[in-house]
Parts: C-alpha cells; sequence; structure tokens
C-alpha cells in the first residue's frame, strides 16, 4: 500500500508539473531564487544541458506542496522549523550573518557605522515572518554581547526578498548571510556596515521529499550542488 501510494504520488507530481523526464522542478524562497540560485544555475545548465529547469518560489516551506516540486532549497534550522515529509541536505556547512547595507546607504552616514549607532540612527530592516524568527536583530546583538533596545527607525515587510530590496536601493540596514550574499557583497552591491558576524544556526539546505523516487536530473541536481555521494540523501525533518 505504501508503494502504491508512493507511485501515486509521484505520478500525480508529474502531471501537476506538466513536465518530462527531463524537467527539474526547483522549489525555493524568492530571495534565495532570484540572489543565489538564479546566479548557480547557469553552471550546472552547461554541466547538464539536456534537463529542463522549472522554478518555484514560495516563501515560506511549510506551505510546500509536496507534489508540485522535485528539490527545494531553503535555510534550515534543525528541530525548529521542519517542514514535514522532507530530507535534509546542508549546501553550507558554516555561514556567517552580518549586517549589510549599500555603499551609497554607507556613504550617505559617513563610511562608518558604530553597533550602538544601529539602534538610533539608522533604519533597520525588520522580517515579519514567523519562519525568520530565528534570524533577528536582537538575537544578533545579543549573541554579539552587545547592548540591545528596540531600534528607534525600521522597515518591517512580510518578505525578506522586499527587504533586501530596499537594501540594495540603499534604505536601510538589514541582516544576511555572507555566502548567500557573496555575489553581491564581491560586486559591491552590498557592503558590510560593520565588521562584526556571528554563526548562523540556519544552513542553506537543499530539500528532498522523502517517499519520492530520485529522477536522474534530481540525482544530478544533488550531485552537483552537494559535490557529494548522492546516496547522502540527508536527515529526515518532522513527519
Amino acid at each position: 500500500m505504501q508503494r502504491l501510494l508512493r507511485d501515486l504520488g509521484d505520478e500525480t507530481a508529474r502531471l501537476r508539473r506538466r513536465g518530462d523526464d527531463r524537467q527539474l522542478t526547483l522549489a525555493s524562497s524568492p530571495t534565495i531564487a532570484s540572489i543565489w540560485l538564479a546566479r548557480q544555475l547557469p553552471a550546472f545548465q552547461r554541466a547538464y544541458p539536456n534537463i529542463e529547469i522549472r522554478i518555484l518560489t514560495v516563501e515560506d516551506p511549510h506551505r510546500l506542496d509536496l507534489a508540485e516540486f522535485d528539490l527545494g532549497i531553503y535555510y534550515h534550522v534543525p528541530h525548529e522549523v521542519d517542514p514535514p515529509g522532507l530530507l535534509a541536505n546542508a549546501i553550507f556547512e558554516c555561514e556567517e550573518v552580518a549586517a549589510v547595507c549599500s555603499p551609497i546607504y554607507l556613504e550617505r552616514h559617513g563610511n562608518t557605522i558604530k553597533p550602538e549607532q544601529l539602534l538610533v540612527d539608522h533604519t533597520l530592516m525588520v522580517v515579519e515572518d514567523h519562519y525568520h524568527d530565528w534570524l533577528t536583530w536582537e538575537i544578533w546583538f545579543r549573541e554579539l554581547g552587545l547592548a540591545w533596545q528596540a531600534p528607534l527607525h525600521t522597515l518591517r515587510a512580510n518578505s525578506f526578498q522586499l527587504l533586501m530590496n530596499a537594501t540594495l536601493a540603499g534604505q536601510g540596514v538589514t541582516l544576511g548571510w555572507m555566502r548567500l550574499l557573496d555575489a553581491e557583497l564581491q560586486q559591491g552591491n552590498l557592503v558590510q556596515a560593520l565588521p562584526l558576524t556571528i554563526p548562523s544556526r540556519g544552513k542553506l539546505s537543499l530539500f528532498t521529499p522523502q517517499h519520492r523516487h530520485l529522477t536522474e536530473p534530481m540525482r544530478a541536481f544533488r550531485h552537483w550542488v552537494l559535490d557529494k555521494d548522492e546516496s547522502q540523501i540527508g536527515q529526515p525533518l518532522s513527519t
């Protein structure tokens, strides 16, 4: 019965995606998809030119329909934000969280920002999203041993992508993952507002539906993005 249900689920997924054996549907948040994944895909497509890519953007992985995607890429905090029915492999084993802003914003404020000034003189980007509760300004300040108080100026939204776009446009300072934002930092679109970081509790991870047959495109992408034996299928999340 379990095998029958799994086979039916696979067939349902295939029909709903309206693809073929060459298609790979990747689910991700809009921010990860636009800032990181879109930059990685050209290299993957050069290595696997016969695989057709389809990207499904869903902000919260808890809202994913397992029948609509093959693999997911999200930040994963073990035992705290575990979408059911998925297995997780970390893409980056370690990562730092920094306060970042645009060069224009930093120049506008004299090219130097002190930690205590952030809460008084600057606009802090705040994500109003339960899924991102583990990455907040208060946690960042406290883990650095800095005095915390509610910031005087904030720009709030329930979309990290919207806040990141506002940051790139010079509207304030946001918390960001250094590995995820590496291209933006290397190209000078973003800079660290101050040279302080904390280790990220969440890891950028590849999510694999737990009871899905692995297609060849799924195996290829897992091997490529994880750079390891795809038989290491990952740790199960909540069921």
